[in-house]
């Protein structure tokens, strides 16, 4: 190790090491030749597994490509079934509303005429309409006579 000095004083002693080493040491050339193909049978027997084996990379890429595209169409046109199906039901809806409100202005029709004469019988239009709604049943009442039973437990 070189000896401590007024030069050496802000050294590390890892660079004190290298400096007394000097003389020992090369200058390394970092222009290096490109390496020659090898012609030994071992060498060209690597190059072909590499190469093998790069395409066989390259092949299960576009499979695996290929099969999101499938698998991306086949949710596309799931969704636009879907989204037809939709479309009708929703058309079928609205037909049946307008069916229903055909029979609906009907019926106002002859319950506008019936309502003259039931008015001299104190009868409004709304009476009537509710007296005709008592034989409806809503949702709950419906889905409450299809319980069997039910069961309360305290908490």
């Amino acid at each position: 190790m070189v000896p401590l000095t007024a030069q050496t004083m802000n050294m590390s002693t890892a660079e004190r090491v290298l400096t007394e080493l000097r003389p020992y040491n090369e200058v390394l050339d970092l222009n290096v030749p490109p390496p020659t193909e090898q012609t030994t049978m071992l060498a060209k027997l690597s190059a072909r597994q590499v190469a093998k084996q790069s395409k066989k990379n390259h092949e299960k890429i576009v499979k695996g490509r290929v099969k999101g595209m499938k698998k991306e169409e086949k949710k596309q046109s799931k969704d636009e079934r879907k989204m037809d199906k939709r479309r009708r039901k929703e058309e079928k809806k609205a037909k049946k509303t307008a069916r229903k409100h055909g029979k609906d202005q009907d019926r106002s029709d002859s319950s506008s005429d019936s309502s003259s004469e039931s008015e001299g019988k104190g009868r409004t239009s709304e009476q009537k309409m509710h007296r005709e709604k008592r034989g409806k049943k809503n949702k709950e009442e419906k889905n409450a006579e299809k319980l069997l039973w039910i069961l309360i437990e305290s908490l």
